[in-house]
């Protein structure tokens, strides 16, 4: 969660829609140096 406010700069930069988001934070990962960014699309019909 260190970055958050870059990431949520960065998305008010990109869209002038703002999607909903969820933003989580895990304890620890095998190489610390990477960031992983997850993606979801929903579908409502």
């Amino acid at each position: 969660m260190d970055h958050w406010q870059e990431i949520g700069k960065a998305r008010r930069v990109l869209w002038r829609i703002r999607p909903a988001v969820t933003m989580i934070e895990i304890s620890r990962i095998i190489i610390p140096e990477i960031l992983v960014e997850i993606e979801a699309d929903d579908v409502i019909m």
